[in-house]
């Protein structure tokens, strides 16, 4: 296998060395990266990842870090940066780059008055990462609303259309793939009505949600039928504690770092919670946030 500083000689973007994780992901948590990859554009990223899968190097594809814990022990090879010249939104198909931010994308199509995807508003994270896990709310998912997909698999790209594609709670049939844009499917409507929804579903989240702390979102997927965080409440998980890791007061699915929480104390309170739940209810909780690295 060819060393990873190998790709240095390439690829355009910008490569970064041993780069701690925690400076990329809303945990604010993470040991360092072998190698942190900002592709240039496009090209440079198909370039990257052909190279990387001929190689055998394992990589990991990041968006803005909303949904992951990072191992403290760090990650070995490379972490290839969704950002860039890979984002924005074409008015004339109705397409978004995966590394849009998923805020900003709403934000660009309430102006145009363009409906469709304003249920997601307040839910972080890019494009392509929110395709991926299907983000969204109890009534609405982001595959509600994809016509097509733009991939790349096996040193090919393509485009996947809807119906080719499964997508299920907090999941899709895309997760072995690199998502590169998307085209939604989109009707008109004003600005005002669209903002109105939006504004709407902020405030919910701001009532329920702990804002404006460092964490992932929601740990657990709901069970059927539940609520993880209800189940979480129910079985006292409030307020539990490890290190500089606490579950939220305000929302029992959520785990914050106070500023000084290592992997391994998410990680621990973590399996906590499942424990707890699983002893009270008999309910096996699933995690719906990612875990990179070695726990």
């Amino acid at each position: 296998m060819l060393p990873i500083k190998f790709l240095d000689k390439i690829v355009k973007g910008k490569i970064l060395f041993n780069e701690p994780m925690s400076r990329h992901t809303s945990f604010r948590i993470g040991g360092e990266a072998e190698a942190f990859f900002l592709p240039q554009d496009e090209n440079d990223l198909l370039t990257a990842l052909s190279f990387l899968e001929k190689e055998r190097i394992p990589y990991y594809l990041l968006g803005n870090g909303t949904n992951i814990l990072v191992s403290d022990k760090g990650l070995k090879g490379v972490v290839i940066k969704l950002g860039n010249q890979l984002k924005g939104f074409n008015p004339s198909v109705r397409s978004a780059k995966s590394g849009t931010s998923l805020p900003r994308l709403l934000s660009t199509l309430s102006r145009l008055g363009l409906s469709g995807l304003e249920k997601l508003a307040g839910i972080p994270g890019t494009v392509g990462g929110a395709i991926k896990m299907n983000a969204g709310i109890p009534y609405f998912s982001i595959g509600d609303a994809v016509k097509s997909v733009k991939v790349f698999r096996n040193g090919e790209t393509l485009w996947i259309p809807k119906e080719e594609i499964t997508f299920s709670y907090r999941d899709s049939s895309l997760k072995g793939f690199v998502i590169l844009e998307a085209i939604f499917q989109l009707t008109e409507d004003t600005p005002a009505n669209i903002k109105k929804c939006q504004a709407k579903i902020l405030n919910q989240r701001k009532l329920l949600q702990p804002l404006r702390t460092y964490n992932a979102g929601c740990v657990f997927r709901n069970p059927p039928s539940m609520s993880a965080g209800e189940l979480l409440d129910k079985a006292g998980a409030k307020g539990m504690r490890q290190g500089g890791a606490y579950v939220s007061y305000k929302h029992a699915n959520f785990i914050i770092n106070r500023g000084d929480a290592t992997a391994q104390d998410v990680f621990s309170l973590i399996q906590k919670c499942k424990e707890l739940v699983k002893e009270k209810f008999n309910i096996e909780l699933q995690l719906e946030i990612e875990l990179w690295g070695e726990f």
